[in-house]
C-alpha cells in the first residue's frame, strides 16, 4: 500500500502541474483505482469508495480532453464497474449491520422483559 501512496503523491504533483494532460489524469486515476482495490481487500469500504470516485472523476476528465482515446474510455468503464461493486458491498454490509442491531435490540428486550407490551 505504501508504494501506491507514494505513486499517488507523485502523480498528484505532476497532475497539478499539467492539469490539461489527459495522460497524467489517467495515470493518477489508475493509481487511485489500485489503491481503492487495496482498501477493499482490507475491508475499508469508505476509503475504497473515495478512491474509486476520484479515479472515476479524473478519468472522465481525461476522456473529455480526448474523447476518441479508446484506452481512456475503457479505463473509465473499469473504474465505474469497480465503484459500483464497492458501493454494492458497502450497502449490503450496512444492511447486515442494521439487521444485527435490530436483532440485538430484540434480544435485549426479551432478556430484560421489555417486549414493548406497554407494561408501564
Amino acid at each position: 500500500m505504501a508504494a501506491f501512496s507514494t505513486a499517488e503523491s507523485s502523480l498528484r504533483d505532476q497532475t497539478e502541474a499539467c492539469e490539461t494532460r489527459p495522460e497524467s489524469l489517467s495515470r493518477l486515476a489508475a493509481v487511485l483505482h489500485n489503491l481503492g482495490m487495496v482498501h477493499q481487500t482490507q475491508g475499508l469500504d469508505a476509503a475504497a469508495i473515495d478512491c474509486l470516485t476520484e479515479a472515476l472523476e479524473l478519468q472522465a476528465q481525461a476522456v473529455k480532453l480526448e474523447p476518441f482515446h479508446q484506452g481512456y474510455r475503457t479505463q473509465l468503464q473499469d473504474h465505474r464497474e469497480l465503484l459500483d461493486q464497492a458501493l454494492g458491498r458497502f450497502k449490503h454490509s450496512r444492511l447486515l449491520e442494521s439487521q444485527a442491531i435490530r436483532l440485538d435490540a430484540k434480544s435485549f428486550a426479551v432478556a430484560t422483559g421489555d417486549q414493548g407490551l406497554g407494561n408501564e
